[in-house]
């Protein structure tokens, strides 16, 4: 009995397991990517419930479906808030103004497309 894997791997007779896919396959308009993130606890929180919520086979399936529909929400929201980093929530209130010209001029180029 000589069997082999979907990868090649050859079976040997006496292996009950080792070949066998830890994941189910996916389809072929899907990629896996491992990504690393911080985010504050109660971000975390939130996304473990949401995915929660998803009923799929794999975290990670149910953990996408929540970014692509928060990702459907973003494209379609006309009224997105700018991203505000952490460096400058650091910022005290002398340097609110300089912060503010700061923002308005990366907000520039984006204003001139249109």
């Amino acid at each position: 009995m000589e069997s082999r894997d979907s990868i090649g791997r050859r079976r040997q007779p006496d292996q009950n397991r080792g070949l066998r896919p830890l994941f189910p396959r996916l389809p072929t308009t899907f990629a896996s990517r491992a990504v690393r993130i911080a985010m504050t606890r109660p971000a975390w929180n939130r996304l473990d419930t949401l995915t929660a919520e998803r009923a799929h086979e794999t975290r990670p399936r149910a953990l996408g479906e929540v970014i692509e529909t928060l990702l459907a929400h973003f494209d379609t929201s006309s009224a997105v808030p700018p991203l505000v980093s952490l460096q400058s929530q650091a910022l005290t209130a002398a340097d609110w103004q300089a912060w503010q010209i700061q923002k308005e001029r990366a907000l520039l180029p984006a204003s001139q497309i249109h």
